[in-house]
């Protein structure tokens, strides 16, 4: 800006020229060639608004304009968790406090990056410094981004935000029965449940049906066996409930993994989206691949017929381990019928315990009272095993008969973790 002495009508154009500069923020695509100290000038290419410096040496960026008017938006158009987009006016940089709101074209499967203008791809990060999680962003949603420097920090709300109702831990219903084909179906009564992850509410509406003998595959009444996995003979499974938080649709399957690894592995369970699970339950297979019949009320699983896991005839004052038929790679606690013959008391511990010899008069006492020479008696046990599904059972005397039958157990299904 500048007016030279001159005519009237020169003065009036160098006048006019001021005014229009005064008015457009000296608007243009490069800067001023006569500058002041502290004047301002929007830069048409990079949209930003600048300031002189106090010495008229450099000009300072204030922010940019399209912040002002909405227009650092853009939709983004890839098919991946690598989002692009392309604004107008053309950033020239990334800068700390650069906030841009986008649409997604897809839903994110983990972590994520953006990339403006080709300027880079940034990582998009959520709670200051977290990675994304499947799920997170949904597709067509408008995501609000911040530039901190690194990253991009996620303002607006994840899509996968699990509700804050949620308890560590939770569980109600889900109890297992047996359907139709008493032999390989189980149905899963309605209820819901934490995952295990702690983070996700995982909600059961109606009743879901799912078969042992058959692949696994995607609703009721469908397989419910990894891929590549046949139903064993004399062999537990542990059924889980699956979910895909993206879509909140819960399904099931079995496996032999307490934490559902081959299940989460199978590639239909993957192309479905289910990425989250939680435990509710444990069936036995019998030596033709038949799911031994049970019952369960709330924690508490029951065999319709007990199994005779130990029939021995040399139980000695040291206690011996005993495998019996409750699920593997958890801790439950086991409950039956024990018994022996002759003038004999035996006891019935956690192998991790401390017991010591049973006896009638001092710790431990028994399990079982001391019976005479020709009778026999009998007594409920009740302990906890370990993730091998072992007992110890122990004599105060060499030679001992002991028969015990494992009933059921209890399992807090997870409760505890």
């Amino acid at each position: 800006m500048n007016i030279a002495n001159d005519s009237g009508a020169s003065v009036r154009a160098d006048i006019n020229d001021a005014l229009a500069a005064l008015v457009s923020l000296s608007a243009g695509a490069t800067a001023p060639s006569t500058t002041f100290a502290y004047m301002l000038w929007h830069d048409t290419t990079t949209g930003f608004l600048k300031q002189r410096n106090s010495a008229n040496t450099a000009w300072l960026e204030l922010f940019n304009l399209a912040d002002l008017d909405g227009a650092r938006y853009a939709a983004d158009a890839e098919a991946s968790d690598t989002y692009a987009i392309t604004l107008s006016p053309v950033p020239s940089a990334y800068f700390v406090g650069m906030e841009i709101n986008f649409t997604a074209n897809t839903a994110n499967t983990g972590a994520a990056t953006l990339n403006v203008n080709t300027l880079g791809a940034k990582t998009i990060k959520k709670k200051y410094d977290q990675d994304l999680e499947t799920g997170d962003i949904e597709s067509g949603q408008i995501v609000n981004i911040i530039y901190d420097g690194t990253n991009f920090q996620m303002q607006s709300q994840v899509a996968s935000t699990p509700p804050s109702s949620v308890m560590r831990s939770y569980l109600a219903g889900l109890e297992l029965f047996h359907d139709t084909d008493t032999d390989h179906d189980i149905g899963i009564n309605v209820g819901m449940a934490t995952d295990s992850t702690q983070a996700y509410l995982i909600t059961l509406a109606a009743i879901l049906t799912k078969r042992i003998d058959a692949t696994w595959a995607v609703g009721d009444d469908a397989g419910g066996m990894n891929d590549g996995e046949t139903v064993g003979n004399a062999t537990w499974y542990h059924v889980h409930l699956l979910y895909n938080p993206t879509t909140e649709v819960v399904d099931a399957g079995f496996d032999t993994s307490i934490t559902a690894a081959n299940l989460l592995a199978d590639t239909a369970v993957i192309a479905a989206g289910y990425t989250k699970y939680r435990r509710i339950g444990s069936v036995l297979t019998d030596g033709s691949a038949n799911i031994l019949n049970f019952i369960q009320v709330g924690d508490i699983f029951r065999f319709l017929v007990p199994i005779l896991d130990v029939n021995v005839a040399d139980q000695s004052t040291t206690y011996v381990a005993r495998t019996i038929s409750t699920p593997l790679g958890i801790k439950v606690q086991a409950f039956g019928a024990i018994a022996t013959t002759g003038t004999r008391f035996i006891h019935v511990k956690p192998v991790d315990a401390s017991d010591g010899t049973p006896s009638t008069a001092a710790t431990p006492l028994s399990t079982t009272a001391e019976a005479t020479a020709s009778s026999q008696v009998s007594n409920r046990w009740w302990t906890l095993t370990n993730t091998s599904a072992q007992i110890h059972t122990g004599s105060e005397r060499a030679s001992t008969v002991i028969l015990l039958t494992t009933e059921g157990w209890v399992d807090r299904r997870g409760r505890d973790d």
